[in-house]
């Protein structure tokens, strides 16, 4: 019997680290007090295309590996991911919200 093979989906990131990548953290900081509604509008088009790409590499994936890993060693049968925000750190929890 061979050994038991995990799918790890790739380190995806949250949306505003998606969003930092494209525009430096520090104009993002800047962007979410002067145009706040145009950061929230891109957060929300990352948001339906992480998605997007998440079922795509979850499609590619599966009909080879039985179950899941993410960046953590936790082993899973059921399809997930570990949300993170390495971005939020730099701003306030009302901002976050």
């Amino acid at each position: 019997m061979g050994r038991l093979r995990s799918g790890r989906h790739d380190d995806l990131g949250g949306t505003l680290d998606i969003l930092s990548t494209f525009r430096p953290s520090e104009s993002l900081l800047f962007d979410l007090y002067d145009h706040p509604d145009v950061v929230k509008n891109l957060n929300w088009q990352i948001h339906d295309l992480w998605w997007r790409y998440y079922d795509e590499i979850d499609n590619t994936l599966q009909p080879i590996n039985p179950g899941y890993t993410a960046w953590s060693p936790i082993f899973s049968l059921e399809r997930y991911y570990m949300l993170q925000c390495d971005f939020a750190y730099m701003i306030s929890p009302e901002m976050f919200e």
